[in-house]
């Protein structure tokens, strides 16, 4: 067949056929906009990370009200199956149409806010459990009360008052940084976890009780977006310099990065209030002259006792947390300094425990009250090669590693004591060479002291504490 029969008879079909038919366009269906509604429930558009996510609000097996976070693709595909007739030649996901449908639910960005969204916004903040109702605290939970006062504070009414103010500012100020944290150390079973959970079943929410690092120092930290209440119970170790900046971060920083899988780092307002919950002797890295923490030793009276503490359970069951809210919410603030933190005999031991090896050096001596321990006394001046001798000797003995150079440890020794008190000196001393014995005369470089007394007072100016000497004056 010839190219000229092929075209007639093309030409020939479409004669008879006629024009294409196009195919035929369906209107929506009206099962959309319910399909749309139902999905708007539980999800919602927002902007994160200059991303648009799709949020998506769960159950947890606690019913807690949970998001989580799934790409538009993501969404699609799981919403693919369902489809609808919606103006279009063929059927279309529900997943597809909803993304492009006007009556989507959406937000601009998500916020945690006690205080109320701004507009177009979406809030982590769910609220409190339960409504707040008068009832005098002695009947409504007597047995959490001498809780908080005899175990926790130990009988103290000031640091009773201070735990209970403490927790009210959380309840009455949630957007103000208080800038500390509460520490309650004591052995097992004495009830040291046991405030944490009956204050955060008031926000459950926003409570949250954690016993690995990573839940405090790892890198996917979404569950700290909306924390009110984060309580470390054997959560991380003191001694962890990489744990001690995110904990000082935690506690005093205004905003933190919040980092989920798959999703940038976006800053979010930091709220949380930290309470840890320890049977470690040393619970928290504390300076010097720290002011982040409040560490109180729980007492033993009500170590293992069961029906003490179910006893907690049964009143605040029976109308308790109602009237806890109620005292919370309307506890006084002005009767306490809550930015002054109760330096205890713990809070010493923490800081103790912390001190960087030159400085539990010092202290050392300074409770011996020799610069060295071939001295017998406290001299007005000291060969510098001993001092730093007697310095590596004690590091040797803890078994620590990593040591100063006699510059550094000079600088770092002259900030521990008294202002101008340390001073460098290069008298002309008789020197006996340690091989031949014999005596010559040689300039030395000497560390001029101040008064033991004066040092002594420095340091406890620095700890806040007075410090009984007199426990460690023998030589070693």
């Amino acid at each position: 067949m010839s190219t000229e029969d092929v075209a007639k008879a093309i030409a020939d079909a479409k004669e008879v056929l006629g024009p294409r038919v196009r195919r035929r366009r369906r209107s929506p269906v009206p099962e959309i906009d319910q399909a749309i509604a139902a999905i708007n429930k539980k999800h919602a558009l927002v902007l994160m990370g200059g991303r648009c996510l799709v949020l998506r609000e769960t159950q947890s097996a606690e019913s807690k009200t949970e998001i989580e976070f799934l790409a538009p693709p993501d969404f699609r595909l799981w919403f693919s199956q369902v489809k609808y007739w919606n103006g279009g030649p063929k059927p279309e996901p529900i997943g597809s149409i909803w993304l492009d449908h006007p009556n989507r639910r959406q937000y601009s960005g998500v916020v945690f806010a006690p205080e109320g969204a701004p507009e177009g916004h979406y809030n982590l903040w769910h609220g409190f459990d339960v409504s707040a109702r008068y009832e005098d605290p002695y009947k409504a939970f007597p047995v959490f009360r001498d809780h908080i006062a005899t175990n926790i504070a130990g009988g103290n009414e000031e640091l009773a008052q201070h735990v209970w103010g403490w927790f009210a500012h959380m309840f009455q100020r949630p957007t103000e940084r208080l800038g500390t944290s509460l520490v309650l150390r004591g052995i097992e079973g004495t009830g040291k976890t046991k405030v944490g959970e009956v204050i955060g079943s008031l926000i459950s929410h926003h409570y949250l009780l954690v016993d690995e690092p990573r839940y405090i120092t790892g890198q996917f930290n979404a569950h700290l977006a909306n924390c009110l209440l984060l309580q470390a119970d054997e959560g991380f170790w003191a001694g962890d310099r990489q744990a001690e900046g995110r904990l000082k971060s935690l506690i005093t920083s205004h905003r933190h990065m919040i980092e989920r899988k798959g999703v940038d780092p976006v800053p979010v307002r930091n709220l949380v209030r930290l309470l840890v919950t320890s049977n470690n002797d040393w619970v928290v890295p504390v300076g010097m002259q720290g002011r982040r923490f409040m560490v109180v030793d729980v007492g033993e009276a009500a170590a293992q006792n069961a029906e003490y503490f179910a006893e907690i359970d049964a009143e605040m069951a029976n109308g308790g947390r109602e009237a806890l809210l109620y005292h919370l919410l309307h506890f006084d603030l002005t009767k306490v300094n809550l930015r002054r933190i109760p330096v205890t005999a713990a809070l010493v031991e923490q800081k103790i425990s912390t001190l960087e090896p030159h400085a539990q050096w010092f202290l050392d001596r300074l409770r011996h009250g020799t610069p060295t321990a071939n001295h017998s006394l406290w001299p007005e001046r000291v060969s510098t090669d001993l001092v730093y001798s007697s310095y590596l000797h004690f590091t040797e003995r803890m078994g620590i590693n990593r040591k100063l150079s006699p510059e550094q440890f000079g600088i770092a020794l002259r900030k521990l004591m008294p202002d101008g008190g340390l001073q460098r000196t290069r008298p002309w001393e008789n020197v006996a060479d340690p091989v031949t014995g014999s005596v010559s005369r040689k300039r030395v470089n000497c560390y001029s002291l101040p008064s033991l007394e004066q040092c002594r007072s420095k340091f406890e100016e620095r700890m806040h504490w007075s410090i009984d000497w007199a426990e460690g004056e023998e030589s070693d």
